[in-house]
């Protein structure tokens, strides 16, 4: 900017800016247009602008920038600002020779990816539902930010996914986690310390429910007899694993100790013992399984329950029916009623992150 723009007028502020002393706004229509400012560097200060702009005058800063607290019109000053100045922070910042944007004045427009949860990847069309396998309760789980304060953690993960799907066990079944005091197991200590590692002394079931049996009186009534506190209920999520006696630091052995001092035990009938896990886990076969052959010589049922996944709406699971491991203990006719529904583990994920 020099004289060449205005030839002849020797007080550039007034000509170009139309310098208004009443409230110092700069008027639209001045014969400075914004191509004559496309080229200025704004990392410049203010005050580098001092008669260099229009030689002659002495207060450049005030007349071109006004540096007082009264205001300066942004579209007067500069006509079509676009792609010039991203905000009034930036216009403020030139204005007051400002260098750097203040970090608290930066504006940015976030996007936050939501994460969906697909379809089972082995759902075929017309499933209403799959059986669901450790890795794909992981996905979920990732997904869902399970074991997400400690990332790096694959032990930590591991311990928070156990508990999700514990969780979604209990509200799929309707089941109260068990809060009573650790079951003593002779036989689990005695076979745990043979092994020279921790001595394991106890059992502590997730759940523990009543066994209910209906039985018909030799004049034809029928009775239904409950026995309190006589199923307990073990959830796993575990990858490819074979339930035996030794499993688990000999735990079946605990339950069995446990399942024989049942009330439903002492007074003669069939107390029961559940494994409800992920689709990978399976019992050994009774023939070779310690575990089978010492329940069916107890007289104690064992039963195995899954989980199961909707194919309609990925993310909700439920409990299989349970099915019975030596169903002979009940003379060919197992039954054990037990009730399950779809939850969403969406609305509950949060607890074990």
């Amino acid at each position: 900017l020099n004289n060449s723009l205005v030839p002849g007028v020797s007080n550039q502020t007034e000509s170009l800016l139309g310098r208004d002393t009443s409230n110092r706004e700069i008027l639209p229509g001045s014969n400075l247009g914004s191509d004559e400012f496309t080229s200025i560097d704004l990392s410049t200060s203010a005050n580098s602008f001092n008669n260099s702009l229009v030689p002659g005058i002495s207060n450049q800063t005030e007349s071109l920038v006004d540096n007082t607290s009264e205001k300066i019109t942004e579209e007067a000053f500069f006509g079509n600002t676009s792609g010039l100045f991203t905000s009034s922070a930036d216009f403020r910042n030139f204005s007051e020779g400002v260098e750097a944007p203040l970090s608290n004045e930066t504006f940015q427009l976030q996007q936050i990816a939501q994460q969906v949860i697909g379809i089972n990847p082995n759902c075929t069309p017309g499933m209403a539902d799959i059986p669901l396998f450790k890795n794909r309760l992981d996905n979920i789980g990732r997904v869902l930010g399970v074991g997400s304060k400690k990332p790096t953690s694959s032990g930590y993960f591991n311990q928070q996914i156990g508990n999700f799907f514990e969780e979604a066990v209990r509200r799929s079944a309707n089941l109260t986690k068990y809060g009573g005091k650790p079951i003593a197991s002779p036989r689990r200590q005695m076979a745990t310390a043979r092994t020279g590692g921790s001595i394991k002394s106890a059992v502590e079931p997730d759940a523990i429910q009543d066994v209910a049996v209906t039985v018909t009186t030799s004049s034809g009534a029928t009775l239904r007899i409950v026995y309190p506190n006589s199923h307990f209920i073990e959830v796993k999520a575990r990858s490819t694993t074979t339930i035996n006696q030794s499993f688990d630091d000999y735990q079946p052995l605990g339950y069995l100790d446990a399942a024989s001092r049942s009330p439903a035990f002492v007074q003669g009938s069939i107390p029961a013992i559940t494994y409800i896990t992920t689709a990978d886990v399976s019992f050994a076969r009774p023939a070779t399984n310690q575990f089978l052959l010492t329940a069916n010589r107890d007289n104690i049922g064992v039963w195995q329950g899954f989980g199961i996944e909707s194919c309609t709406n990925p993310g909700n699971i439920r409990v299989s029916l349970l099915l019975p491991q030596n169903p002979n203990v009940y003379n060919g006719s197992p039954v054990l009623p037990f009730v399950s529904n779809f939850v969403d583990l969406q609305t509950f994920a949060s607890n074990w992150t």
